[in-house]
């Protein structure tokens, strides 16, 4: 009988073997193991029939724009293959684009199947601990593993340690990574057993919301809510349910707000705009943030924020023992401030300020001036006592102390800037007025005072006197320097310097100086009426208007062969008469020397003169001597006017007496 082949529709696949596009042997078209051929160029793929007799793409990998799509197919097998690949066209326009290969997962989706997509890149090579690109250069973007460590660019990211070394992550390790690592820690417990976190800056991004109800609310128009264990900060941002715990309605609509004005254990609502109201408590959802310095202090980041401030916080606000940071709204600085007690201060770089121990065996107050006694070998802090300035071994004062400080107790001293929430109002010397900006000093017996200390006290400016206030007093600490003013000199002393710069107060010799009032009314030291130097004897009547006398001494010089006069001194008109005597010496080829004595008295237009001494080594005289008045300039001056026969250059010297008109 003569054989024929099928050409039923089942007998698509030729010898289990096509070349349509698409097509895929039905299950009815192979047994079990067997397999098909479709020899397409572009759907080039070997099928087998497993034993769930589904049929198995085995080989060649769909290349194509889209994915494979069997709904195509000509009595095909309708459905993808478990584990079969695509790999996704690169687009020609684009050189630079990246291939993408996908797998068929027919479990994904809860059973309905899905590509899963495997990666995006050119290549990608893999070796037993991803190494391969360990030999990369700093910069360079890759990661890589070096069997324990997972490395960005070559610098570690995290490190993980064995069981024998205590279970412990590292984050960023050596600090070389990157400015901040953000961890998204639902589960992450971090305490002194489990996790040990030493990274520059770490977040920590609770994604979990927590939420409580408020105990209590208070306050009108602006609702004051009070819950014990909140531990809000101001500028959080919050999530006001709609309902409370017991299903009723929120006295307040439901929505995003901010926490204003916290303290330890309440806090108010802000829109943004103002703080709101409410008939009763709320329910509040929120998220925390925290970010961890690599000193291991907690700090409000993100949606904690900073806690804002126009003013200083009060003790309400910190817990004692603590700080906290705060910006203030009016200038935007951030500031760090630290309770103790009842003493909020603020250790940051707005002031100066070290910690002290008293040792004095007295109390020391809040603002007290204290000097330094020496340092504690143990605790490493300065010992102080309260400075006075009538004791010059309780000088010189090195700051203003922040607050009280018991005798052997521990406290803060302010050596430069403010020191705030004083009391001021009673300082030593105040007007009862505004004594703002006034000069702060040391004062005798402790303290400070608005005087300046006489006499012996000692006279040190402290600061200045910022704001006047019986509790929020502000002190400006600018004068931390060792160096005392001088105090006030007691009459008749001058200070002078000596050995080491020290200014010492000596006192003036009466004997020889003497006040009185000048002609413009200011009080002046002259020479006493009667002084002596040695045989030299000075006195006068003490008339300061009538009897003053004047002593000069000039000096000029006359050329050989000059006969013109020369002008050899001048004195006011307003003195009436003079007595000269004049020395004259010649360097001729033989040197004559001569002195002359005159007399001179003016009316104010004619000036008359006597020449009524002259003695000479050569009993030559060498000139003679004439006056004039010089009414222009109120002058009377004096020449010389050598003989012809001198010879040599002349040296003339005069020494002047005048007697006041």
């Amino acid at each position: 009988m003569p054989t024929s082949t099928s050409t039923s529709p089942r007998d698509i696949i030729l010898h289990r073997r096509s070349r349509v596009f698409g097509k895929r042997p039905l299950a009815s078209d192979i047994q079990q193991g067997e397999i098909a051929v479709n020899f397409r160029e572009d759907d080039l793929g070997l099928y087998i029939k497993d034993r769930e007799l589904n049929i198995r793409k085995i080989g060649g990998i769909f290349y194509s724009d889209s994915a494979p799509d069997p709904s195509i197919a000509i009595d095909g097998w309708p459905d993808l293959s478990h584990g079969e690949m695509w790999l996704k066209k690169q687009d020609p326009a684009d050189p630079e684009g990246k291939a993408q290969l996908w797998v068929w997962n027919k479990y994904a989706g809860s059973g309905a199947g899905d590509w899963i997509h495997i990666g995006i890149g050119t290549f990608g090579i893999l070796d037993d601990y991803l190494d391969q690109f360990k030999d990369g250069a700093d910069g360079e973007d890759y990661i890589h593993t070096d069997r324990n460590k997972l490395k960005i660019n070559n610098k570690t990211a995290l490190k993980g340690l064995s069981t024998a070394d205590g279970d412990q992550l590292f984050i960023n390790d050596e600090h070389n990574f990157a400015t901040g690592v953000t961890l998204n820690a639902n589960n992450l417990v971090i305490d002194s057993t489990d996790i040990d976190v030493t990274a520059d800056n770490v977040v920590f991004n609770s994604e979990s919301t927590f939420d409580f109800q408020t105990d209590s609310v208070a306050g009108s128009p602006e609702a004051i809510f009070t819950y014990n264990g909140h531990g809000l900060f101001n500028g959080e941002e919050v999530f006001v349910a709609t309902n409370l715990n017991n299903g009723d309605p929120s006295p307040v609509t439901s929505g995003n707000y901010y926490v204003a004005e916290a303290s330890i254990n309440t806090f108010k609502l802000s829109n943004g705009v103002s703080n709101i109201s409410s008939a009763g408590n709320i329910k509040i959802l929120y998220s925390p943030k925290l970010l961890l310095d690599d000193k291991y202090n907690v700090i409000q980041s993100g949606k904690f924020k900073v806690k804002n401030l126009s003013e200083d916080p009060d003790i309400t606000q910190i817990e004692d023992g603590r700080w906290d940071v705060y910006r203030n709204t009016s200038n935007g600085n951030v500031r760090v401030y630290a309770r103790t007690g009842s003493i909020v201060a603020q250790p940051d770089a707005a002031v100066i300020s070290i910690p002290v121990k008293n040792t004095s065996g007295a109390g020391i107050n809040a603002g007290d001036p204290v000097y330094f006694l020496g340092t504690d070998p143990v605790l490493k802090v300065t010992l102080v006592g309260k400075a006075d300035s009538s004791d010059e071994n309780k000088m010189k004062a090195i700051g203003i102390a922040q607050g009280d400080i018991l005798n052997n107790a521990q406290g803060n001293v302010t050596i430069f800037g403010g020191v705030k929430k004083l009391d001021t109002s009673n300082i030593d010397g105040a007007t009862g007025l505004d004594d703002g900006g006034k000069i702060l000093y040391v004062k005798p017996g402790g303290g400070l005072t608005l005087n300046p200390p006489l006499g012996a006290d000692i006279r040190q400016p402290i600061g200045v006197l910022f704001v006047e206030d019986s509790a929020e007093g502000e002190i400006f600490v600018n004068h931390p320097e060792t160096l005392l003013e001088l105090p006030s000199l007691a009459e008749n002393y001058i200070w002078i310097g000596v050995t080491g710069d020290v200014a010492t107060a000596h006192r003036l010799n009466t004997d020889s100086f003497q006040k009185y009032v000048a002609d413009d009314g200011e009080l002046e030291i002259a020479l006493a009426d009667e002084i002596k130097f040695g045989g030299y004897e000075f006195t006068w009547d003490g008339d300061n208007i009538r009897s003053k006398i004047q002593t000069n001494i000039a000096s000029s010089d006359v050329a050989d062969g000059y006969l013109t006069p020369t002008a050899v001194d001048s004195f006011s008109t307003n003195y009436r008469s003079a007595k000269f005597f004049v020395q004259i010496s010649s360097d001729g080829l033989t040197p004559n020397f001569q002195v002359t004595e005159l007399l001179i008295v003016h009316n104010g237009t004619t000036a008359s003169l006597v020449d009524y001494g002259t003695a000479s080594t050569l009993d030559q005289r060498m000139g003679d001597f004439t006056a004039e008045v010089d009414q222009v300039n109120s002058l009377v001056n004096i020449y010389f006017q050598n003989y012809a026969e001198t010879q040599g250059d002349l040296q003339i010297k005069v020494v002047r007496t005048a007697v006041i008109s």
